[in-house]
């Protein structure tokens, strides 16, 4: 089931015979778990590197659903972050391609080799 979450929701989920999640629709992939045993935690869905995988925010106990969303939140950015690694490298640095000609002349391993004649 997917609905608005909020913390009076999340108070008010009671345990079913199966476990059951229900979603936020505010935030994509942050979820409730609620077990039969009534125990709940807070839950988010990412993909990383194509494969999907879940993440336990903390039980609702420990924390507040404001809390969990925030976590959640950092959780979906560094999944981002991970997933398009290459694209936020810094670039290369750029070497200096001009070369000044006397300073290549005085270099000894350049003076004896067979390519240079000099």
């Amino acid at each position: 089931m997917k609905e608005h979450l909020t913390q009076k929701l999340v108070d008010q989920l009671t345990p079913q015979s199966k476990r059951y999640k229900v979603w936020d629709s505010k935030l994509s992939g942050f979820f409730v778990v609620v077990n039969p045993t009534g125990r709940k935690g807070y839950w988010c869905f990412t993909r990383v590197r194509g494969r999907g995988t879940d993440y336990k925010m903390g039980s609702c106990d420990e924390l507040t659903l404001k809390q969990a969303k925030e976590l959640g939140a950092d959780a979906f950015i560094k999944a981002f972050l991970s997933r398009h690694r290459v694209s936020c490298k810094p670039a290369k640095p750029l070497r200096n391609k001009v070369i000044d000609y006397p300073q290549v002349a005085q270099k000894p391993s350049l003076q004896s080799s067979k390519r240079c004649s000099i």
